[in-house]
């Protein structure tokens, strides 16, 4: 299990961004790195701004479809064909009621 908060995937945007784009000659990407890594962005408005969409800061709940402010991460690690699913707090307590039937 992991823990995903909306303020890591913020504070981490340069070291993701750079980690999806190592060696890219790409020159788009190569700007907006730049410009990440200059400006520094401390909000989801900042870096929509640079990157032109939500998506490195969508912080979604595979259960209900939703933006998060935290996830939790189950099952395998993220890859190709894994299993795995982040759930937000509302439905991980969905789940825990279920129990009790």
């Amino acid at each position: 299990m992991e823990v995903i908060r909306k303020t890591d995937l913020i504070k981490n945007i340069c070291q993701a961004w750079d980690t999806q784009y190592k060696g890219t000659s790409q020159r788009d990407k190569i700007e907006i790195g730049n410009r990440l890594k200059i400006e520094k962005p401390k909000t989801e408005g900042h870096i929509r701004k640079i990157i032109g969409n939500d998506l490195w800061t969508y912080n979604r709940c595979h259960e209900c479809d939703n933006d998060s402010k935290i996830t939790i991460q189950l099952g395998q690690p993220p890859d190709y064909e894994s299993a795995t699913a982040n759930i937000c707090p509302k439905c991980l307590k969905k789940a825990l009621l279920l129990t009790k039937e």
